[in-house]
């Protein structure tokens, strides 16, 4: 199959790619030792949309933007084609490193009685819901459309309460330093504000906040919520 002038740079190197065993691969890139490591990133760069380049990959020969353009060279990339899309994922990777994070709060209007404090910053992660990294690539109304799905979904399956911090009352949605949206437990926004206000709970270890150690069931911390 000829590669054509709309095909993206990730679908040509996979194709050519398949053409070579990954080791032959491999020493066109330069590499005299090939090894599995090696070979496992070959095959991350190789199976990933954005090559690698939102990733920390490092060897003692190219770090993550060399061994793209590395690869390029290997498979006989037009170096126009492999510029122009080597530039456009590192702004998008940029973007993404410098965008504000949003976030849903979960509030069930909690305020403490006494429940054991240690256990509320160990149970803090729940209150807050996450969205990967390719969220902020998306406009605002489109955000405040996945949010709202969010909502719908994560009060379903939750069946409206949270454990020890009660029934959910509304979702806050910080989208920007200074601008939060309420959407009620149907997913609809009713008011805004400029922050979340939320009692936020933390854990202490030998005198330190511990609650950025505790990991969330999606691997998140703890204290990601708060960011």
């Amino acid at each position: 199959m000829r590669d054509t002038a709309n095909a993206s740079l990730h679908a040509i190197l996979r194709r050519r790619a398949h053409r070579l065993s990954r080791d032959e691969l491999a020493r066109r890139m330069g590499y005299r030792r090939v090894d599995e490591k090696l070979l496992a990133r070959i095959d991350y760069v190789l199976g990933d949309a954005l090559l690698g380049l939102d990733a920390s990959h490092f060897d003692f020969r190219y770090s993550g933007d060399a061994f793209l353009v590395a690869l390029c060279d290997a498979l006989d990339i037009d170096p126009d084609l492999r510029a122009a899309e080597h530039a456009r994922i590192r702004a998008l990777v940029s973007h993404r490193n410098t965008a504000f994070r949003p976030v849903l709060f979960v509030d069930t209007g909690f305020r403490r009685r006494s429940e054991p404090v240690f256990a509320l910053g160990l149970m803090e992660p729940r209150r807050w819901l996450r969205f990967d990294r390719a969220f902020v690539d998306q406009d605002l109304g489109r955000q405040f459309a996945v949010a709202s799905e969010r909502v719908i979904s994560h009060y379903r399956d939750s069946g409206g309460v949270l454990p020890l911090w009660g029934v959910i009352q509304r979702y806050q949605f910080q989208y920007a330093d200074t601008a939060v949206l309420i959407f009620d437990t149907e997913g609809r926004a009713v008011a805004e504000t400029d922050a979340i206000r939320a009692n936020r709970a933390t854990t202490t270890l030998h005198g330190a906040d511990a609650t950025a150690v505790i990991k969330t069931p999606d691997g998140m911390s703890a204290d990601d919520g708060a960011r």
